[in-house]
């Protein structure tokens, strides 16, 4: 199987252990304190509704991604390499966050038809599943839309940010 070269950029970028941490430290977290203190879920078809939500606004925030950077290419001969690494950065961040809420939305599904009451212990470890997947999309969602802010002033305002604008007293 001959594997195929991307246009990748020539430089390689430690990994930052500290959002790694983060992203993957936090949602664990949860997961374990819901698993301890025995959280359950009260109202999951709510959650369920919500995560559902959330996979169809970071879909469509894909698409308006792909949809922007295929624009800015054909008006600019180039936007840079460094843009082109943000929009795929955070292309891949709002499909990793779609896929984690529809397998949320699932396992929420699954467990409302599965418990018997709210007590039993399907109910606790849907909550324990449910719970970190929900702080990782929200974590990835953040980092999505830093990502893109961060690709509109590279393409847009040349890598400044914006200034703030002050108040006169008129």
């Amino acid at each position: 199987m001959r594997r195929v070269q991307l246009d990748v950029d020539e430089e390689r970028l430690p990994p930052d252990l500290a959002s790694r941490l983060v992203l993957y430290g936090i949602p664990a977290a949860v997961g374990v304190v819901a698993v301890w203190q025995q959280w359950r879920l009260t109202d999951p078809g709510a959650i369920g509704a919500g995560c559902a939500l959330m996979a169809g606004i970071l879909f469509t925030a894909f698409t308006q991604l792909a949809s922007l950077r295929d624009r800015l290419e054909d008006r600019h001969e180039s936007i840079g390499e460094s843009s082109r690494r943000l929009f795929r950065e955070t292309a891949a961040h709002l499909l990793v966050g779609a896929l984690a809420s529809a397998t949320e939305s699932i396992v929420l599904i699954v467990a409302s038809g599965v418990r018997a009451h709210p007590d039993d212990k399907m109910n606790v470890a849907s909550t324990a599943i449910v719970l970190p997947i929900a702080v990782y999309v929200f974590l990835l969602f953040i980092m999505a839309i830093r990502k893109m802010y961060a690709a509109y002033l590279r393409v847009f305002e040349g890598g400044r940010y914006l200034r703030a604008t002050r108040k006169t007293g008129r």
